[in-house]
Formats: structure tokens, sequence, C-alpha cells
């Protein structure tokens, strides 16, 4: 029997990139912002600018220099607790795949980490982003050409994408940008979540 096929976002809910992306910008600025200045209620896809405009920072880095640190080097880059070992329990009963929004320059490094701190046999699928990947297709028309069941997101735009083409959606963690999130949409905080959610999805169905 085909097992149910979930899609699984990269950054914030596989990788902390924002605590990467705040120590490069503390390191290539000589600021010291902490955790808690990254924790704001600012739009989703303009989100390291807006906050490096407020504290002073936006005539010394920007988001692109960060895509292109990221597309060279992705070792300093570290895993959202818990999700390495959820991702092995969720392979048990149900097909992965992994769907970001990142530009596509940064697709080799991003499936390196992958390889090295997830799972190598997930397929890796690159979605629209505004900025960088506007001619690609959104997560919601990927997940149903694939005819993926459930989307795993922590960006409430991807998940009601996936909600429009009829895929079920999960929003991951707790952050500035979906902290007021519509509440119909199911929240998952953390990797155990996200399993305890799914053991009873998989309860329900059989």
């Amino acid at each position: 029997m085909t097992k149910p096929i979930i899609a699984v976002d990269i950054d914030e809910v596989l990788a902390n990139i924002v605590d990467f992306v705040r120590l490069w910008a503390n390191k290539e600025t000589g600021s010291m912002l902490e955790a808690a200045d990254y924790y704001t209620g600012d739009e989703f896809w303009n989100y390291y600018n807006t906050i490096w405009e407020r504290h002073g920072l936006a005539d010394r880095i920007n988001f692109e220099m960060v895509l292109q640190q990221i597309a060279k080097d992705q070792s300093g880059i570290t895993v959202i607790h818990g999700a390495r070992s959820a991702i092995a329990t969720l392979k048990k009963q149900y097909d992965l795949v992994f769907i970001t929004s990142r530009p596509s320059y940064q697709e080799e490094e991003t499936r390196r980490w992958l390889d090295e701190h997830i799972d190598a046999s997930i397929p890796l699928y690159i979605s629209f982003h505004p900025g960088v990947n506007d001619t690609a297709r959104s997560k919601g028309e990927i997940c149903a050409e694939l005819g993926v069941s459930f989307l795993i997101d922590d960006n409430v735009g991807n998940c009601q994408s996936a909600i429009e083409y009829g895929v079920g959606a999960v929003l991951f963690g707790m952050y500035g940008w979906n902290e007021k999130a519509p509440s119909h949409l199911p929240r998952c905080v953390s990797w155990q979540e996200v399993e305890e959610y799914f053991d009873a999805e998989r309860q329900r169905i059989s």
C-alpha cells in the first residue's frame, strides 16, 4: 500500500537559519543583537532587512549578502532540535519530500547539508520565492503535482497555498512572522508535537 506523502520545509523547520543569520550579521557589523531582536511581527519575505533597518544596520548588510553566504557554505547552520530523529520516525509510516523556497543557486549546498544532517534519500524541490524564484511553482502546486497529503512549513502563506490545492498544512514553530496565524491552521511548535500530530493522524485514518 502506498504511503501518504509529507512535504517538509527547510528554513526554521529543519535548519536554524535565524540564529545563523543573526550571528553572521553580528560578525559582519560588530553589532550584538540578541535572539529577541529577531522575534518581531514583520512581514515574512523582507524580515531580515526590516530588522537591520530598525537597528541601523541596513547600510552595511542586506539579505542578498546572506543568500550568497548560504550558497557558499552552510556548515555553520545547526539543526532544529529533534528534527533528525522525527524525520526518521515519520519515514516509517510516510514518504517524505523536502520543498524549499531557497534560491536555485543554493541547491547544491542545501542538498549537501540535508545529506549530512537530516537524510540523503529524501528528494528536494525548489519552490516560489518573490525575490529570487519568482517564476517557480508555489508549494501548493508542487504538493499537488507530487500527490502530497501534508505540508509542514513555518510560513503561513505557504500553508495557505497548500490548502488551496487540497493539501493538509501544519504550521511549524512560533516565530515573529507566524505568531498571529489564522486559528484554523494546526500548529506544532516542536518536532515532538509534529510526531504526536502525525501519530494521531495515522491512527485516525487506520
